[in-house]
C-alpha cells in the first residue's frame, strides 16, 4: 500500500470538508497539479456563494490566486462544481470580470509538466473591490 502524501491532520481535514460538503478533490488531488498554499475549508467557506455579491453595490475580493502571468480575485465560488467569479488581470493588459473553473485552471497546470504552476497569496485578506481599484490591483469598471 502506497504511503499518503498528506498527513494525519490533512487527511482528517479533508473528510471534514467532504462531510460538509465541499469537494475537495477539486484542491488535493496527489495525481493532479496541486495548488500551493491550498485553501483551507474554514477559508473557502468564507467565500460567497455564486451570485451572491451580485446585486451588493460594494463587492469584495476573498481570495488571491495567481499564476506566472495571470492573477485571479475571488469574489464568489460554487464549492460543488469548483466554479468561481472575480477579476482576472493577464500580463499584458487584458482584464476582465468573469467565471471560471478551478478544474480547468488545475488542467493547464498539469499539462505544463512544471513550467507553469498555480498559487494562493497567503498573504492577501479579504478587500474591497474599491480598495483595490485604488491601489490599482483591479484597473476595470464594475
Amino acid at each position: 500500500m502506497a504511503k499518503s502524501i498528506y498527513t494525519q491532520t490533512e487527511l482528517k481535514q479533508f473528510k471534514k470538508a467532504k462531510d460538509s460538503g465541499y469537494d475537495m478533490e477539486i484542491f488535493h488531488n496527489p495525481n493532479k497539479a496541486k495548488i500551493w498554499n491550498s485553501p483551507s475549508v474554514n477559508q473557502l467557506s468564507k467565500i460567497p456563494n455564486l451570485y451572491e455579491q451580485e446585486d451588493k453595490k460594494e463587492k469584495k475580493v476573498y481570495m488571491k490566486l495567481f499564476t506566472p502571468d495571470r492573477t485571479y480575485y475571488i469574489t464568489e465560488f460554487d464549492k460543488k462544481s469548483g466554479d468561481f467569479y472575480g477579476y482576472l488581470n493577464i500580463s499584458g493588459g487584458e482584464n476582465e470580470w468573469g467565471y471560471t473553473n478551478i478544474n480547468e485552471l488545475k488542467k493547464s497546470v498539469a499539462q505544463s509538466r512544471g513550467l507553469y504552476y498555480l498559487d494562493r497569496d497567503i498573504h492577501f485578506e479579504p478587500t474591497k473591490v474599491s480598495d483595490l481599484k485604488k491601489t490599482g490591483e483591479i484597473k476595470e469598471r464594475l
